[in-house]
Parts: structure tokens; sequence; C-alpha cells
């Protein structure tokens, strides 16, 4: 009776010590009589036995939503193993609290706390969720995009759809099956239906006749390896990870869409008549040109590729010189492969030429192999990393970044990683661009 009467006062007084220093410190029992509080059951989750991490999880689970305000800290837990199993407890607990905090948890570099970031954000079912999670249908490892789409189909949000539609084009086949299984199952989409908004989400043409080829998230290597022929220093490989599909221009700006828009033509080849690109434009004309597009549309998606988005475009999947293969020549010669995809000193006669003559790559897009070079959003900068995702180029810098070869260059200049820089006023006639069209849901 002593002894019981003693733990009692101890308790109390420990309740009383919290409150008066305005702390939370809450307290659970097991069977086996302890008192316990929430923090040290925190603790447990990164224990190094399993049987103790997942019975603190229970316990966790079991105290609700008093547990709640802790488990949110354990997402920011130097421990992986406590940070996973915060954010699994969090989605069975089902808190709408917990939402913002697992969304920004789904860019942990640990692949495993961004699994169960997601589908706890499933189990919690909270439409803010959705557009984190379709972000998530990029994410470079597999089993994070098959829990997204299955979170997805969880909260059931139509505006997931099209999305969900894209997955069924991943390159994993488990992540393309559960994409199918959900659009089926959960938002009732017939086969006919689903390659309908398919075959409109692939492609769109706007009002200016300017035609756009989405391009799916994904990782590529940016950059050429040591061995690839005609390489330049600045060409270190990397990995880079593009988390959001765009939409890009299948062919570079034509003359008659930059009067169209415009109201003008700088480009001297005039002759070469409204389908050939335009040229002698700076970087700094591309950007009134996208300012004034935007606002006749009222939108703001037009721009300038990346650099990472337009060579990640321009490979199309390929690992090799140019989109279709190695080249053998890297001057004016004559290569095969080269000339059957674009225009350069050893096939153009010292002129530019309609676009969309030679081969696309393997998504559809025309010209990125020569007839006029592209500027690109990014200043110059080196490549300084390993791996990235989503870069956009050093935040200064005099030069910006144009890429693709063009009419009157050598094949070498053409290789999907060749870069080359000068100030945005620089005009050229052999120098143009394409535009890239931020996805949103739709076009």
């Amino acid at each position: 009776m002593t002894k019981n009467l003693k733990k009692v006062t101890l308790i109390l007084l420990v309740l009383m010590f919290s409150l008066l220093h305005g702390c939370r410190l809450e307290l659970v029992k097991p069977a086996g009589g302890k008192v316990e509080s929430v923090n040290s059951l925190i603790k447990k989750l990164g224990d190094k036995d399993s049987h103790i991490r997942n019975d603190a999880e229970k316990e966790l689970i079991n105290i609700g939503d008093r547990a709640v305000g802790p488990l949110i800290g354990g997402l920011d837990d130097k421990n992986v193993l406590v940070r996973c199993h915060s954010a699994i407890a969090l989605g069975k607990i089902g808190d709408k609290r917990a939402v913002e905090q697992l969304v920004k948890v789904l860019s942990d570099k640990n692949e495993y706390v961004r699994l169960y970031a997601v589908r706890s954000l499933g189990m919690i079912g909270d439409k803010r969720a959705v557009e984190p999670l379709i972000k998530a249908l990029g994410d470079k490892d597999e089993e994070v995009r098959i829990y997204a789409v299955e979170a997805l189909g969880k909260i059931g949000d139509k505006s997931a759809v099209e999305s969900l539609i894209i997955a069924l084009d991943d390159e994993s086949e488990d992540v393309r099956r559960c994409a199918a299984y959900v659009l089926d199952k959960m938002f009732s989409m017939s086969e006919d239906k689903i390659q309908g908004i398919a075959a409109e989400k692939k492609s769109f043409t706007n009002s200016f006749g300017m035609k756009f080829v989405y391009i799916p998230p994904g990782t590529f290597m940016m950059g050429s390896p040591l061995t690839e022929s005609g390489r330049d220093n600045d060409e270190k490989q990397h990995s880079v990870t593009l988390t959001e599909g765009f939409y890009i221009q299948a062919t570079e700006v034509t003359q008659g869409q930059w009067k169209a828009v415009m109201g003008n033509n700088p480009s001297f080849f005039k002759n070469c008549g409204d389908d050939c690109p335009v040229e002698q434009v700076s970087w700094n004309d591309a950007q009134k040109l996208i300012r004034k597009l935007n606002q006749m549309e009222g939108s703001d998606r037009y721009r300038l590729p990346t650099e990472a988005e337009w060579e990640y475009a321009c490979r199309a999947g390929s690992k090799t010189a140019v989109a279709n293969g190695g080249i053998l020549e890297l001057e004016c010669d004559h290569d095969p492969t080269l000339d059957a995809m674009g225009w350069y000193c050893g096939n153009a006669r010292k002129k530019t030429h309609p676009v969309a003559q030679k081969n696309p790559n393997a998504w559809g897009l025309y010209d990125m192999h020569g007839n006029v070079f592209e500027w690109c959003q990014d200043r110059y900068g080196d490549y300084n990393f390993i791996s990235v995702t989503d870069p956009t180029g050093p935040m200064g810098g005099l030069y910006r970044v144009y890429r693709g070869g063009g009419w009157n260059f050598g094949a070498k200049l053409c290789r999907s990683a060749d870069r080359l820089k000068f100030t945005p006023d620089y005009k050229s006639r052999v120098l143009g661009f394409r535009l890239l069209r931020q996805s949103g849901l739709s076009p």
C-alpha cells in the first residue's frame, strides 16, 4: 500500500512539475507497470532491436493524438529508424495535423523515410497531399513511386488521374501495373478513356501552332563519359534527377511562330520561309517573346528549358554522343548517324532548313542536333557535383548557355553533352531556341 502511494505521489509530482514549467510530458504505463514518457518511446523507435522498435511504435499508436506532436518531431530526428517509425505511426494514427510535416519528409535523402511518408499520407487521406504525391511519382526509387500511386488511389482525388495515366509509361512494370489497377478500381476508368487522355496528355498544340511534347520526370546521366570522342572538360558526367514532367516544343521556334507573336522577323535566312527556325535572336530577345506569349495566354508557364531539361529531352533515354547512336566524325565530314537526325556543316549547304525534316529522337523531338543552336535558361557554370536534383545553374555569372549544334558547325558541337556560352545580348544567324511549358495538371 505504501509503495503504491509513493508511486502515485511521484507521478503527481512529475505532472505538477511539467505543468509549472510549461512543458508537456506525456506518460504511459505499459503492461509491465513501468511509467514511460512519450519522448522515451520516441527514442526507442531508433533502437537496434526490432522488437523494441515495434513495441514502442504500437504504444505510441495506442496513445493516439497525444503522441502526434512528439512523432512529428521524430520526423526530424537524425536517426533514420526514428524517422521511419514516426512516419508510419503518424499514418496509422491518422491525424491530419501531421500532413504538412509528412509532405516535407518526401524530400528526405533516405528512400525508406520517403516511402513511409508516402504510405502515411495515403492512410491519412488528406487532399492537401495530392500535389506532393504527384511529384513523388517521379521519385528515383521504384517502391516510393508504387506507394505514391497507391496513396493517390486511396485519396481518390480526380486531379491525380492525368498523372496516374502518365505513370502507365513508367520504366517499372510494377508501377505501371499498380497505376492501371488504381485507375480501374478507384477511378472507374475504362481502357479506351485512359488511352484517349494519355494521347491528349502526351502532346498539345497552342494557338500559335507551337506543338509541345510531354517529357516525364526521371533520372539520367548528364555530361559525357571520358571515352566519348570530342568531349570537353566542362562535360563532367553526373546524375541528375528531374522531379517534375514538362512540355517542350517539338521543334525550334520557327520564323512564322515568331512573327505571329512578335510581329517582326529578325532572321538572316528570311527566304528559307516560315517553317525555318528563327535566328539572330539573343537570350534577351527570347525572354521578350516568352513574356509576351505568357501575357497573351494569361499564364506564366512558358520559359526556356534549363540546361538539364534540355539535355534530358535531347537524349530521350540515350547514353550515346547523339540520340540515335555514336558518331564517327567530329567536323564536317559525312557522318551517317548525325546525318539522319540533324543539319550540320557536313550536309546543310551553309544555310538553315525547315524544321522537322530529319528524324526525331525517341521522344518525338526534332532538330535537337543541328540546324540552329538553342538558348537555355541557365547561366554557364562548371558541374561541381556527383548527383543533383532539379538544377537551375549558378546564381550569378555573365554568360548564358546554348546547346545543340548548328548548320555551319562540325559534328562535335552537335553532341548531346556539348556546351557553349555567350552573353545574353549575343545574336547569330546560327542561334535560336525552343520553348518549354511547365506542365501543371493539364496543358
